[in-house]
């Protein structure tokens, strides 16, 4: 549990408080916090106890004493607008770094209706900020959103992950990350697809299609800087339509296909090695071992 100092209401070495607008009311049993930046809010105890479950739901001071707390001005703001009822915000224009610091508040102060809100909106922004996601998820036991983020980060160095993971996870995610680059991108010659098809008359004929098909998605792998097998989408997009100009049939043991049904038979080769790949928790069940 949090530790939350109390102090006097004011002393010569505080910064002069000024009082939150929203949170200003002195009716009923009120508790006064004050922010890293000297800013009042009187919230009132009964909510704190009915949507809080940490440090907030404890018997505070008497009146007249104020509660310190080592969040800013903005972060309380927000954290407070979920101990009261009524619509709570979603949250949907807070930026990335506010979001951060308030969902490390609502699990510091256990807040639960906060909690809830700031995991939905920190599993929406796994791709744009991984990392931050990733330490987040780990360090309150997320272990679903670990795996959400966990791919996105491949990029980066066992280095990089030093000092940001628990040292567990430090050492899972090593694991995850040898085994993620250690599989090679399916390319179309491992399809089997032949240079020649067969004409609308019978006879084999040259297409021109799927070489230009494998050049541009292979042109995309050796650009793309994550591992290629984490952006299939990427990888194939405009692909198919290029692929429908092929009206020629495909001899072989495939059967007999076109360069569409050849450039699914791709993807799906690729999207079947993925679900193979473990997940970082799977990882994580074996470094703790």
């Amino acid at each position: 549990m949090a530790a939350i100092a109390s102090y006097p209401a004011h002393t010569s070495e505080s910064p002069t408080p000024r009082q939150s607008e929203q949170y200003r009311s002195t009716e009923g049993d009120v508790v006064i916090f004050r922010s890293a930046d000297g800013v009042l809010f009187n919230i009132h105890r009964a909510n704190l106890s009915v949507f809080t479950d940490g440090p907030f739901a404890v018997d505070f001071p008497s009146e007249g004493d104020v509660v310190e707390l080592s969040e800013s001005e903005a972060t309380l703001g927000y954290l407070f607008q979920f101990v009261y009822s009524g619509r709570h915000p979603l949250l949907t224009d807070v930026p990335f770094d506010s979001l951060r610091a308030l969902a490390e508040a609502a699990e510091k102060y256990q807040v639960s209706p906060a909690m809830s809100v700031c995991y939905m909106r920190m599993s929406t922004m796994h791709k744009e900020h991984p990392l931050a996601v990733l330490q987040y998820a780990d360090r309150h036991a997320y272990v679903e959103l670990m795996d959400l983020a966990a791919p996105y980060t491949l990029g980066l160095s066992v280095k990089d992950m030093r000092n940001s993971l628990s040292l567990s996870t430090q050492i899972a995610w090593a694991d995850y990350k040898e085994t993620w680059t250690s599989v090679r991108w399916r390319s179309s010659a491992d399809i089997g697809q032949p240079p020649m098809h067969v004409g609308r008359k019978g006879g084999e004929v040259r297409c021109d299609i799927w070489p230009a098909i494998a050049r541009v998605v292979q042109s995309r792998v050796d650009s793309c800087q994550r591992p290629p097998m984490l952006e299939i989408d990427a990888m194939f997009v405009g692909m198919v339509d290029v692929a429908k100009q092929c009206t020629h049939d495909i001899p072989g043991s495939w059967g007999n296909k076109r360069c569409s049904q050849q450039l699914g038979d791709w993807r799906s080769a690729l999207e079947d090695k993925v679900r193979e790949l473990p997940q970082l928790s799977q990882c994580l069940s074996v470094a703790e071992l």
